[in-house]
């Protein structure tokens, strides 16, 4: 069963929220490996139709820390 939209959103809201803690807190390749493993759990509870969205959403968290979802993903 996929999560809806408002329950998408509000995992992406604590991922952003606890993004700059991760990146103080680990080593950039272990920042990486950590935030990889939160934003999947996230796309792979989304519906098909909300994959670009979720992932246009991680985009931007990553875009406010200087880093690219390449880097990660």
């Amino acid at each position: 069963m996929s999560t809806s939209r408002s329950d998408l959103q509000r995992q992406l809201t604590a991922l952003a929220a606890k993004t700059p803690a991760m990146v103080r807190n680990y080593p950039e390749d272990r920042f990486f490996v950590a935030f990889a493993c939160e934003a999947d759990s996230i796309l792979e509870g989304s519906a098909p139709a909300d994959h670009e969205w979720v992932l246009n959403e991680i985009d931007e968290i990553l875009f406010a820390i200087g880093k690219q979802r390449t880097d990660i993903l």
